[in-house]
């Protein structure tokens, strides 16, 4: 009888140990995540920033190429700049999206529901119930 307590014992508190280590896991992944989203988001602000003042800079080169104080490369290169820092703030953009979206998936996608052993359990330990052997 004490061998089957022992192993009941012991069968409990690796349950335990794997879904706590389960939780820290997916605690761990959505800090992760909101440290990604805060830092993508300041860093899309100030991309944002960058391209008001390259566009701001570009609608006065027009005019002085007009008057011949830029050459024609100059007023290609300052009007290029703008399209640049567009591209740089889309592709942060998209990025801080895929970021969001990850968010999600660590709120959510942590835990599945074990059918056949009848509890929640990690993602992975899903697919490969546990043998009590």
């Amino acid at each position: 009888m004490r061998v089957l307590t022992r192993w009941a014992r012991a069968s409990y508190d690796e349950d335990v140990a794997i879904y706590r280590n389960t939780g820290i896991k997916a605690f761990q992944s959505i800090e992760e995540s909101l440290s990604s989203m805060r830092h993508l988001g300041a860093q899309a602000l100030a991309k944002a920033r960058i391209l008001s003042g390259n566009e701001m800079l570009c609608a006065s080169t027009p005019g002085q190429w007009q008057v011949n104080s830029i050459g024609k490369e100059a007023l290609l290169t300052n009007q290029l700049t703008p399209l640049q820092a567009r591209q740089y703030l889309v592709d942060t953009r998209s990025v801080l999206s895929q970021s969001n979206i990850m968010l999600i998936k660590n709120c959510d996608g942590c835990w599945q529901w074990n059918a056949a052993a009848g509890y929640s359990a990690p993602a992975a330990d899903v697919t490969q119930p546990r043998s009590r052997s």
